[in-house]
Order: structure tokens, then sequence, then C-alpha cells
């Protein structure tokens, strides 16, 4: 498989967390770069259906951690200069980026062109949005639990993704919140056809593979040095080195680059 040229974004952006003192938002980048985001209060005008944007004053701190050469998560947490942001109606973002004399954002980056598959936005807003809910008596949650990509049903989250599309502007309807549980991945049902690209993403996003045999000399040996490598090699090293106990563990993860790799081919089209 020949090298792979990643693209800016990696995964992301998302609202991490969303409060009234402070938002938070996640995202992963394949270079290094300075990240800063701006936020707006979104209000409709019925007459000519459109929408003003104005910008709310915050301190933008984001923190960057480097977990491989090709891998950096960033926080990017948005107080307001007031006491708090406004609750019950429509917060837009956008983030920009700046690399040495480079700057783009996300409009720059094509996510936010109405037409575009790969656009944050919904109707004719201009910016992804988000919404604080303080009311005591009706809250609209989603709630999932791990991604599998080879399921076989519907992608839950594509449906949610309808939902906001329907109700972006309706704040009695859409949900305000997405709780999910478990580890949002299955790192032992992994299908055949992801090893590959996981294997090759991982170095690339890591830089170096994980030399595994450190922690079991036994790797270093046959059959299982060779078992390590292939498709469907993995459950005898699983459950007798390991001793984990899935009986799906044929294909299970193990290095922090391949965990990383499968978190973001589940988390975003752009890989």
């Amino acid at each position: 498989m020949n090298s792979i040229t990643l693209p800016m974004i990696l995964s992301g952006p998302i609202v991490r967390r969303a409060e009234p003192t402070q938002i938070t938002i996640w995202i992963a980048t394949s270079k290094s770069c300075r990240i800063h985001a701006k936020i707006y209060r979104i209000t409709s005008d019925k007459d000519s259906n459109s929408f003003d944007y104005q910008v709310i004053q915050a301190q933008c701190e984001t923190n960057m951690i480097m977990m491989g050469k090709q891998l950096f998560i960033h926080l990017i947490q948005l107080s307001p200069h007031q006491d708090t942001f406004p609750t019950n109606t429509l917060l837009g973002y956008n983030i920009h980026f700046k690399r040495g004399s480079e700057l783009q954002d996300l409009k720059s980056l094509g996510l936010l062109s109405k037409n575009g598959p790969d656009s944050l936005t919904y109707g004719s807003l201009d910016y992804p949005t988000l919404f604080l809910n303080n009311s005591s008596e009706h809250a609209n949650v989603l709630y999932g639990s791990c991604r599998k990509p080879h399921g076989d049903d519907e992608d839950t989250l594509c449906t949610a993704d309808l939902l906001l599309e329907k109700e972006y502007h309706n704040l009695l309807v859409r949900p305000s919140t997405l709780f999910l549980m478990g580890d949002q991945i299955y790192a032992d049902d992994v299908a055949d056809p992801l090893i590959p690209v996981i294997t090759k993403l991982s170095d690339e996003l890591i830089g170096a593979r994980e030399p595994l045999e450190l922690i079991d000399e036994r790797l270093k040996q046959e059959p299982f040095q060779t078992a390590l490598n292939q498709i469907n090699g993995r459950q005898y090293i699983m459950e007798n080195f390991c001793h984990f106990t899935s009986s799906h563990a044929s294909n299970h993860l193990m290095t922090f680059g391949e965990y990383a790799a499968m978190y973001l081919l589940a988390w975003s089209p752009q890989l």
C-alpha cells in the first residue's frame, strides 16, 4: 500500500461538552497548528428567512497534544467574557487554523459549503451549531453506544444527523445532548478488510510501529510473529497471552496506533 496523504482535519470538530460557563470542542489534525475558535449568537429573521450572526466575546484557550508524527489532538475551550453563554438560543462556531503564515478556517477547508458533501451546516446556516438547554421541564437527548462499521443494521448516527437537519432551528424538538456509553468502537470485532487499512494508517499517524515483543518476548517467535500481523491471526494471542475473554478477537486491536486509527475511521469520513 502506497504512502497516504492525510487530510489536515482527521476527525472533528466535535462539541465534547457544552454548558453556560464553558464550551469545549475537540478536533484531531495531521499537522501541528495554532487553533482558536469564535462563537456566535444566531437570530433569525422570519420575514426574510435569513439569519444574523453576532460574535459573543469569549476567551479561547487551546491545548494541543502530539500523539504521533501525524496525529495532534486539540481541545478548544471557550469561556464567556460575561457571566454565561446565552441559553435556549442557537449558537454557531467557526474554527481558525494557523501554520506559519498560512491561515485557514472551516470555510476554506470546505466544511461550510451548503452543497458540499462534507458540510457541517444545516439549511441556510453559515456555521455548525449547538444550543444550551436550561429547561427544567424537558430535554431531548440522543443516546448511543459503540460504532460498528460492519454492523448489519442502519447507522443510527446518520439517523441523528437527519433529525438535526430537519429540526436544527426548532429548539423545542432538536436534541441538545448526545450521550455515548461504552468505548464507542469495537476493539475486538474488527472487520477483515479494515485490518490492512488500520495497519497502514497506524504507521502513518504514529510514525513507527510499537514493539509489542518488548512486552512479551514470545511475540518474536513463530508462529506468533507472523500471526500478529495477519488477518484473523490474533485470537490465540489475545486468549493465551493477554487473557482476554472475547471470542471475536481474531483481529483485536493491540497498539495505540491501531486504536487511534480505528477511532478516526469510526468518527470521520475524511479517512
